[in-house]
């Protein structure tokens, strides 16, 4: 199987007609190398042999040799290589690709590379680059609140699952046997937390931790689990650590790119309630969370409550993706408030899974429900128009439109309040 076409490949393909820097960050395997060899004339691959190191050393006008655009891969191991290419964009010698698949250890003579670097991050495959969703709704439609009517698309239960198991990751689509894919899921897991954790900022790392919290997060995914919660589900599971071994790995998880989290959305309210602070948790791809725990779709099935969690990962996974490209950010609405219940006073809390918000400040809401039947959507409408009450209109603008994410079905504007329904596998 050939190269799949990714979101990015059109725009990367016109900024790199300009002498320019264009760094290209994400997860490992997520396809950042093959995007840009698609452009690229020339490329080197650092790595960290003694003869590269070498090479670079005797040589280092070999990173700018070579036709342009000009591929340099995992250029982070290295990091004194980004103001040699700096230089190289400064003297007009072209435009040079650099990519990487964690955060390089800052340096203080780094420079930023203002108003010569053109930054993107990219994360694996989407249901629309995978071919899963027909593409019929995009993201213009939804913010335009213009939404037509599409055939009913219905996806067999087990595929489903099957999807959610396997993720976005290019180096699985030539993968043979569904056992095949699983082994190398798992292998791939494996050296997250017994080499990536290492590398990443060069501190020792006890891999058991390591693997120890990811499976915590696994559990926890898609959930406001507290550092507390996360802590006493790791001595539950294996053994006690402290908070500050915590921070230490759970960073190095950030700078690989495996965990991203969802920051809670700072609007205005007009009830009493208070907003959430805290962040959530998910999975670059929710696929790791699976393989972590071993979770086949015939136990997906057993536990279809933690199956929403994780469709509710894929989803943000995606909106994340087509958001990029407009410069969008991506909030979770969230609030606490207290009622009286039989005379005792009980906290109860409310939420809206995410909060699409433009540059220019206008904003959108999405409800993710795997489900597409009447319960589902009902339950994700009494949620949206819960968030509509308790907003000040008076300070906040009206969304552009409140919107319902399914896994398939048919995609529909609701007559009755203009909620508008969108499965997955139409949209882009």
């Amino acid at each position: 199987m050939g190269y799949k076409k990714r979101i990015i490949d059109e725009e990367l393909r016109e900024v790199s007609r300009s002498n320019v820097m264009i760094s290209i960050s994400g997860v490992k395997g997520c396809g950042k190398t093959e995007t840009a060899k698609q452009i690229c004339k020339s490329g080197i691959t650092i790595d960290r042999t003694d003869g590269m190191k070498k090479l670079l050393s005797l040589n280092p006008d070999i990173l700018s040799e070579g036709g342009k655009p000009r591929l340099i891969d995992e250029w982070q191991l290295e990091p004194w290589i980004w103001n040699k290419i700096r230089h190289a964009v400064d003297n007009k010698e072209g435009c040079f690709f650099l990519t990487g698949s964690a955060t390089p250890v800052k340096d203080a003579y780094m420079h930023s590379g203002a108003g010569r670097t053109i930054r993107y991050h990219m994360r694996p495959m989407s249901w629309y680059e995978l071919e899963y969703s027909t593409g019929e709704i995009t993201l213009d439609d939804i913010l335009k609140n213009t939404i037509k009517t599409t055939k009913l698309n219905e996806i067999p239960f087990k595929e489903k699952l099957e999807r959610l198991v396997f993720g976005g990751w290019p180096f699985l689509l030539e993968s043979g046997s569904y056992k095949e894919k699983i082994m190398r899921l798992q292998e791939y897991v494996k050296t997250i937390y017994a080499d990536d954790l290492q590398r990443v900022d060069e501190t020792n790392k006890n891999w058991k931790i390591g693997r120890s919290l990811l499976m915590s997060l696994a559990r926890n995914v898609s959930t406001y689990a507290t550092v507390t919660t996360l802590l006493n589900d790791i001595k539950i599971h294996d053994s006690e650590i402290s908070k500050h071994t915590f921070d230490t790995y759970y960073l190095a998880l950030q700078k690989i790119h495996i965990i991203e989290e969802l920051e809670a959305w700072p609007t205005h309210l007009r009830s009493s309630a208070s907003l959430r602070s805290s962040a959530k948790r998910y999975f670059v791809d929710p696929s790791l969370a699976l393989a972590l725990l071993k979770a086949t779709p015939e136990k997906l099935m057993s536990d279809m409550n933690f199956t929403g969690f994780i469709f509710e990962n894929e989803v943000v996974k995606n909106l994340r993706i087509y958001a990029d490209r407009i410069g969008a950010d991506l909030y979770y609405y969230g609030d606490m408030y207290s009622t009286t219940e039989n005379g005792k006073k009980i906290a109860k809390s409310r939420e809206v899974d995410v909060i699409m918000v433009l540059s220019d400040g206008n904003w959108c809401a999405f409800e993710i429900k795997m489900g597409f039947d009447e319960r589902w959507i009902n339950e994700a409408v009494s949620s949206l128009n819960n968030l509509m009450k308790n907003i000040d209109f008076t300070k906040v603008r009206k969304p552009l439109s409140l919107n319902i994410i399914t896994c398939d079905g048919f995609a529909y504007k609701r007559k009755e309040d203009g909620i508008n329904v969108i499965p997955l596998n139409v949209l882009r």
